[in-house]
């Protein structure tokens, strides 16, 4: 029963972890989801983007957005706190 209990408050603690990690990055945020279309149609080259969502990706926050040009959707990830782009997926 000990043992059980000592598992349970590592995992809480890794929880407590977690979350307040996310908590302070979101205080982190100095991109915004305005400025991270802009930055994505500048790495894209032009075209029309979506709205952007707010997502927790590799433990970040990132604007997720798809750039439409020439026929493509680019998928485009902004780092929500340095506006670097992160990664950039290409569909037809």
């Amino acid at each position: 029963m000990k043992k059980l209990k000592r598992i349970a408050v590592a995992a809480l603690i890794l929880l407590a972890l977690a979350v307040g990690w996310a908590g302070w990055s979101w205080v982190n945020i100095s991109v915004t989801g305005v400025q991270a279309g802009d930055l994505a149609i500048a790495h894209v080259g032009g075209g029309a983007a979506t709205t952007p969502d707010l997502e927790w990706e590799g433990w970040r926050w990132a604007w997720n957005l798809e750039v439409w040009q020439d026929g493509l959707v680019h998928e485009i990830y902004v780092d929500a706190r340095t506006g670097r782009i992160i990664r950039h997926e290409i569909d037809n």
